[in-house]
Order: C-alpha cells, then structure tokens, then sequence
C-alpha cells in the first residue's frame, strides 16, 4: 500500500483528485492490515497537500486534503461498523487501541534513535543490501526534482516512525522502508548510468554485487530463510504441528496456550476459542481479566480434545482457566518434540 501511494502521488501531481481519491483508498487498506501504516501513509499526503497549496494555493490544498480523508473513510468506516456490529464497541477498543497502547515499550523519540541498531537485528547480506541501496538512493534524491524529494523524504520519515513506534524492533518491522529506499536507489542508479566514465562502472558494479547477494540468498531452502531471520521459532511450529497431527482426529477441537496461531493452519484444526494466542491473556495485557472469562466460556461450551501449553503458562493466565484444564485434562505420554511445549488430552 505503502509503495503503490508513493507511485501514484509522484505519478499523479497534476490530477490532484484522482490522486487524492488512490493514494486516499490504499491509506486505508494500509490501516486496515497494519494500522503503524499511518505515519507513512499520514506524512505522504501532508506533502501532497504541500505542494499544491505550493502551487495552486490554499484552496487547492484543502480539497486535496477533503477527499483524501473522505477516500480514506470510505474505505475504513464500512469494516469498523461491521466490527462494531459484530463483536460491539468494547471488544474493538481492546483489539485496536487498549492492546496496542500496552504493547508499545519506550518514547517514540527513544525508540527512533533504538531504530539505528538495525545491524544486531538483520543477516549482513541484508546489511550490504541496505547499505548499497542506501549509497545509491542518495544519489537519487540529490539529484531529483524537490517534490519528488520531499515525498520520498517523507515516506521515509513516516517509515521510521512506523518501525519504532511500538518499541518492538521484529526483522519484518523494517521492511516498511524498503519501498522509498528502493524507489529512491532505482532514480539514482538511472541518473548515473546515463553518464560515462567512472561513475558509471561504479553503479554497475553494484548492481552486479546486488544481484550476486541476492541470487546467493534465494538459493538458500526456506528452513535456512526462516532460521536466519527468525531463529527456530517457526520451524519448531511446524514440528510442533506434525507432532499434533499424530494426536488429532478428524473432527478434533484443538486449543493452544501458547503464541503459535499458525499450529491451526498447518493442522487444519478449528480453535476451540476465537482468543488463538497468549499475549492477550498474560500479566500486563489491559485485556486479560476480559478474554479470560471469554476462554473459560468458550472451552466449557466446546471442550477441545487436545489443549498444547507452553510450559509455566497455566501459572500466569488467570486461575479459572488453569483450573479448568487441570481439573479435566492429563498430560499425553511421550516427550514433545518442542521441549518448552506440553500436550493434554481431554479425560
């Protein structure tokens, strides 16, 4: 969403509606799959709006900015309605606006500056990538037109903001500045290849370093991709889930007290309760009390024929839920392949 906004407004300065009305509906499908989405997103038409009052004046600007918020609108209020209809104001409070405040860890300026540390956080092919798109995407914005600077300047600004906002700096958070940097680095390998000499040989050399890293890594098996970037976390998951297969029938409810939602996917298994990860339910989350009366209900209405827990977790989340699945479930024999996990079987 991110990437297509930014083309469509460097595309689009002259047809301020039309690129009001795109760049307005791709902001909410962004908010809509990751609401951190705004800063970019948010930063981008604050530009836009910018430049026209720029250019055209006041006027301009203000109905760049209209539809634009009525773009963005249109395309979130139909779904937060329905949410709100579905599941009622307070339970879309707690998942949009109480979790999320309680998730973020540090001050956004302290997280920015934390931001920087994204060498302990990425493969060093990762790093030699980003650095030499870097090299070439200032190149770019030195030598592109000032609009088309402050956009992408803007975009990557509003990306930082995104990475750092919720203090959590995960491999794939850094990912929202690919899109600004690999336009920007595209302008400046296209400026100086248009030149002899050595500058020239220069970006064509690192293009062909470019390329060489990125052949090497897509030769790389997806185990070794998700081991690099995630250490064993989702390979365990999958054998995690091969194990449980073993265990389920068809026709098995299945419930986990842990943070492997994806163990429902690869088992092809219905959760027995619509909270299908922890986090809510531990100390600290300003929803546990909340979810942990809707579990016990849930589990009580449609008990699970296997409940996976990791281990210590039936301490932390709230009593009646431990004491529900001790009282009717005993551990499975045989050791799980995952050694922090347990399984239980319904008695």
């Amino acid at each position: 969403c991110v990437a297509w906004a930014l083309a469509a407004s460097l595309g689009g300065r002259s047809r301020s509606t039309g690129t009001a009305l795109v760049t307005g509906g791709l902001t909410a499908c962004g908010l809509l799959l990751k609401p951190v989405a705004a800063a970019p997103l948010g930063f981008l038409a604050a530009v836009d709006a910018a430049e026209r009052w720029r250019g055209n004046g006041r006027p301009t600007a203000v109905a760049f900015l209209s539809r634009w918020v009525a773009a963005v609108a249109c395309g979130v209020a139909p779904v937060m309605i329905w949410c709100v209809l579905r599941a009622g104001n307070e339970a879309v409070s707690d998942a949009l606006i109480r979790y999320n405040l309680a998730y973020k860890q540090g001050t956004l300026l302290a997280n920015i500056l934390e931001l920087a540390r994204i060498g302990s956080r990425l493969p060093a092919s990762s790093i030699s990538v980003i650095g030499l798109l870097a090299i070439a995407a200032i190149l770019g914005l030195i030598q592109m037109e000032a609009p088309e600077r402050r956009r992408i300047l803007a975009v990557i600004l509003g990306s930082m903001v995104a990475v750092a906002a919720p203090g959590r700096f995960y491999p794939h958070y850094y990912q929202m500045l690919l899109p600004p940097l690999v336009l920007a680095a595209a302008i400046g390998f296209t400026k100086v290849l248009i030149h002899s000499g050595i500058r020239r040989y220069a970006a064509i050399t690192m293009l062909a370093v470019l390329g060489f890293i990125q052949v090497s890594s897509l030769r790389l098996p997806p185990d070794e991709w998700s081991r690099r970037k995630y250490g064993d976390v989702f390979l365990d998951e999958m054998r995690l889930a091969d194990y449980l297969k073993t265990h389920l029938e068809p026709g098995d409810f299945f419930w986990q007290l842990a943070a492997q939602p994806g163990l429902y996917l690869l088992t092809e298994t219905v959760p027995s309760s619509g909270v299908v990860y922890d986090y809510p339910l531990l100390p600290g989350s300003p929803v546990r009390c909340r979810l942990a009366r809707r579990v016990l209900a849930d589990l009580k209405e449609s008990p699970p024929t296997k409940v996976l827990i990791r281990r210590g977790r039936l301490r932390k989340v709230d009593g009646g839920i431990g004491t529900w699945i001790r009282r009717n479930y005993r551990v499975v024999e045989g050791d799980c392949p995952v050694r922090p996990f347990q399984l239980l079987s319904l008695i």
